[in-house]
């Protein structure tokens, strides 16, 4: 899967909570744009709102990523 929802959720500027796999891998940097966690790991569920990153912080790194890609294709 593409992982469409993780991208309409960040660019509504929220922070992203995704498995490990598919297209989150593409989509999520783990740490910047939201947090990933182990698939099939409920422990790791649980455990990654409070490992992820905050709003503000999410926000500069987004805005940084976007300032350093071109729009022109």
């Amino acid at each position: 899967a593409f992982g469409r929802a993780a991208i309409e959720g960040q660019a509504m500027g929220k922070i992203v909570l995704a498995s490990n796999i598919g297209g989150s891998l593409d989509n999520t940097i783990d740490g910047v744009t939201g947090k990933l966690f182990e698939s099939n790991n409920p422990q790791s569920l649980a455990d990654a709102p409070g490992t992820s990153p905050s709003k503000e912080a999410m926000n500069e790194n987004i805005s940084f990523i976007r300032g350093t890609m071109s729009r022109d294709v």
